[in-house]
């Protein structure tokens, strides 16, 4: 005799349903942002709580944590240049400078508005910050599946999402910070290129260029893409190689914004120049001194960048010379500015993302494979302490 359904499966039978209809790449991209979420603000909050009585910030940061709210599970989120954002955010951009002689102009646009836009709806800039974040990290994390998977199969683009969530600083991505709005931009921006749509390319990437200093330069690899779908046949070019026009026109927009403020188009990069100390330099030396000057901070930043490199160097047949390019100018451009930038490489080598594609190329049956994903899991939980209470390991 069927056993009649209980109430309880009768009631679970529709949600269970409507889940399984949803695509199994968002399921799983959904999964796994709710999961370390979860479990990085545990190991921030508990972290916080433990050492924050306990140190004196004058020894190890330059200041303590940027947002103080009232819930230090929120609050963790906001450390270093957040208050810059939450400072365009709220003000706009003005000339006024900080004790150390920055502005607020040498941060880039398109992050900040989008907080105060975000921000005016839910009351609250940080909050707006946080949630722009955290969308764009799981819009990027769907882009790069679908990149991924048309250049190589369905388990390959879940495997390049796993290393987007496991990166040593991937924690970075949920904090009001630009960076996961930066590297949705660009992967969006390579997305249709490879689709041959270059207008919504070249609308995409000058949101990159928008976002931060080196994102101009995408146009760089997104040159070689088109030339590359041409075969290298100037016959080929069409008027819409033109729409790769949008991308300096991004820069050009912030470079007029600052104009407005300060009558210099330049004042972006002048600013970062006096006030942060970012000169000119040969990046190879720069690299070369961060490992040999015995300075902990530098010694760990260029040896992540050095790994960085070789690694995505030697993967250049599982990626592809566009991408391989797009690292070389991640990993490369701030060096370019001289030491000071070393202190941030291992938050600037979050966007290289070629480096999950190459990491997902690893076969997911084979020791190599979970060694490297516990790893990755063990290290990005120890760097979230560090991050949490404004050590200048990771700025």
């Amino acid at each position: 005799m069927k056993r009649p359904d209980s109430y309880s499966s009768r009631l679970l039978s529709p949600l269970v349903g409507s889940i399984k209809r949803i695509p199994v790449e968002i399921r799983y991209i959904l999964f796994l942002f709710i999961s370390s979420r979860f479990i990085l603000t545990l190991i921030g909050v508990f972290s916080r709580l433990y050492l924050q009585p306990r140190l004196d910030f004058s020894k190890v940061a330059h200041h303590a944590p940027t947002y103080s709210g009232a819930n230090t599970w929120l609050s963790i989120w906001g450390v270093w240049d957040t208050g810059w954002y939450l400072n365009i955010a709220q003000n706009w951009y003005n000339t006024k400078l900080s004790g150390h002689g920055g502005a607020n102009y040498g941060f880039f646009p398109l992050y900040p508005f989008l907080m105060r836009v975000v921000g005016f709806l839910v009351g609250n800039n940080f909050t707006g910050g946080l949630i722009v974040a955290n969308l764009a990290l799981l819009v990027a994390a769907f882009i790069l599946y679908q990149l991924v998977s048309r250049q190589a199969d369905h388990r390959t683009g879940l495997r390049a999402i796993l290393f987007m969530f496991l990166f040593p600083t991937a924690f970075i991505f949920s904090a009001a910070f630009s960076e996961s709005v930066f590297v949705m931009c660009m992967l969006a921006s390579f997305y249709f290129a490879q689709s041959n749509r270059w207008l919504l390319a070249g609308l995409c990437g000058g949101l990159v260029a928008l976002t931060r200093s080196v994102g101009v330069f995408i146009g760089i690899p997104l040159f070689l893409e088109y030339m590359m779908a041409c075969n290298f046949k100037l016959r080929k070019i069409r008027p819409d190689i033109l729409f790769l026009g949008l991308i300096p026109f991004g820069l050009a927009l912030f470079g007029w914004q600052c104009y407005l403020v300060t009558g210099d188009f330049l004042a972006f990069a002048h600013i970062q120049q006096t006030g942060w100390g970012h000169e000119l330099a040969n990046p190879f030396s720069v690299l070369w001194n961060s490992l040999n000057d015995g300075d902990m901070q530098h010694f760990c930043n260029g040896i992540s960048s050095v790994a960085m490199i070789l690694a995505t160097t030697l993967g250049i047949r599982q990626i592809g010379p566009t991408f391989w390019l797009m690292s070389m100018i991640l990993m490369f451009f701030p060096p370019l500015a001289g030491h000071v930038c070393m202190n941030s490489m291992l938050r600037y080598s979050l966007v290289a993302f070629p480096i999950y594609i190459i990491l997902a190329r690893i076969p997911e049956d084979s020791v190599w494979h979970w060694t490297t994903v516990v790893s990755l899991a063990m290290l990005q939980g120890f760097l979230m302490v560090f991050w949490t209470n404004s050590f200048d390991l990771i700025i």
